[in-house]
């Protein structure tokens, strides 16, 4: 059983070839059908499985949660802490016939702080994703549209902390794959993500808007490795136009299956991006920057349905701080059931955020977090859970970092 996140912290979207952010649009009812249409979409999608339910696979999630967190906001000067709850609810439904599967995606939580109600928060999904599969393709689409608070939008990047906004992100996605031959195939994939913020204030964060298209190929060498080469070029432009960076990224790689339950993937490559500003003066400012891509991955299945990820990327990331920032990322998740009722899982993520123009400059904040939570079931549909969580991050405009120490108990129940 899985229960629903408390934070509702959906990850964020990256464009490996290089991205940016922009001031905010002055126009806001221009972009109403940033939040119109994902919704129009599952509304349509709700009417088709309410007309035809006994074809949908539904599962829905309840879950409530005691928390406490001595950091809510992550202020390395003037800390608060509090006790607060939290209710989640999400629901997936699953349609697939002969060779077409769509899937929709929705959820909602709200937390309340009990000694900081300033800082209470709403964070919601909605998504939509389909594929059909022939005997020599595979075509899928996907929209999401996320709302979450700048409280835990910008922790990883910006560590913008004084304000408790609003964060909207839409993102509309496509892929295409084609088997040339029986051992190479071809994947076009193009990206869109429009992200935008409201009741920030005075604060630095700012909209921006980016796309991305590329091409990747795969070549089979046996029944347990791949070659794969990508080449993608990606565009940021802010609504005005007064900034724009265009990107262009390479990589070569292989997967390698060493057993029926570990698999490695690594990708090597290197980027080119140039970004240009106007300055005051009505001029343009031209900057350009190079380094180095990767991407590393290693799964491995574990008894009773248990599973190890580590991941290790370093790509071009969106910023809120108008800006483009060469990100760093490590990941590692575990999840080990122990018998039918008990469970854990452990966490662990890192950023090092540095500038994409000037080489080991510091930009943005460095981020990480650790977890771990136990989990019991105490029927069927209905589970415990019990977790810690550390967070510390360093921005170097503050003296000292901050950190903090937080906790939940949770009760959640899943149908389906």
């Amino acid at each position: 059983m899985t229960a629903v996140n408390p934070a509702m912290q959906t990850p964020r979207y990256r464009v490996r070839q290089g991205l940016g952010a922009a001031r905010i649009h002055p126009h806001k009812r221009a972009r109403m059908w940033t939040a119109v249409l994902p919704f129009s979409v599952v509304l349509i999608v709700v009417q088709s499985i309410t007309a035809s339910a006994e074809q949908w696979r539904l599962e829905p999630i309840a879950n409530v949660s005691l928390l406490h967190d001595d950091n809510i906001d992550l202020d390395a000067i003037d800390p608060r802490s509090s006790f607060g709850t939290s209710v989640a609810l999400a629901l997936r439904g699953l349609r697939s016939v002969d060779n077409k599967s769509i899937a929709l995606l929705a959820g909602l939580d709200q937390r309340w702080y009990f000694d900081a109600a300033d800082l209470d928060n709403t964070a919601g999904f909605v998504g939509l994703e389909g594929f059909v599969v022939t005997e020599r393709s595979r075509l899928g689409l996907s929209t999401s549209f996320r709302v979450q608070s700048t409280l835990t939008s910008e922790q990883t990047t910006t560590g913008v902390s004084d304000v408790n906004g609003q964060q909207y992100q839409l993102t509309l996605s496509s892929g295409w794959s084609y088997l040339l031959t029986p051992r190479a195939s071809a994947d076009v994939s193009v990206n869109f993500e429009e992200v935008f913020y409201q009741n920030v204030g005075d604060s630095e964060l700012s909209d921006y808007r980016s796309g991305e298209i590329s091409l990747t190929g795969r070549y089979s060498m046996s029944e347990r490795s791949e070659l794969q080469a990508l080449v993608g070029y990606a565009r940021y432009s802010t609504a005005d136009k007064t900034s724009e960076t265009d990107a262009i990224n390479a990589q070569l790689g292989t997967t390698y299956q060493f057993s029926e339950t570990l698999s490695f993937n690594l990708l090597v490559g290197l980027r080119v991006s140039e970004s240009k500003e106007q300055d005051g003066t009505g001029g343009t400012m031209s900057e350009q920057g190079t380094g180095p891509t990767f991407s590393l991955n290693l799964n491995k299945e574990l008894a009773r349905g248990g599973r190890l990820s580590a991941t290790a990327t370093r790509t071009l990331a969106p910023s809120g701080g108008a800006e483009v920032l060469d990100q760093t990322e490590l990941d590692l998740t575990v999840s080990y059931p122990v018998d039918e009722r008990w469970t854990w899982d452990l966490g662990a993520r890192g950023y090092r955020n540095r500038s994409s123009v000037d080489e080991g400059q510091r930009s943005g904040v460095d981020y990480a977090e650790g977890s771990l939570n136990v989990s019991y079931r105490i029927w069927p549909n209905w589970t415990v859970r019990v977790g810690y969580r550390h967070r510390w991050q360093d921005d170097e405009q503050e003296p000292d970092s901050a950190q903090s120490n937080s906790v939940f108990l949770a009760l959640a129940w899943q149908g389906g």
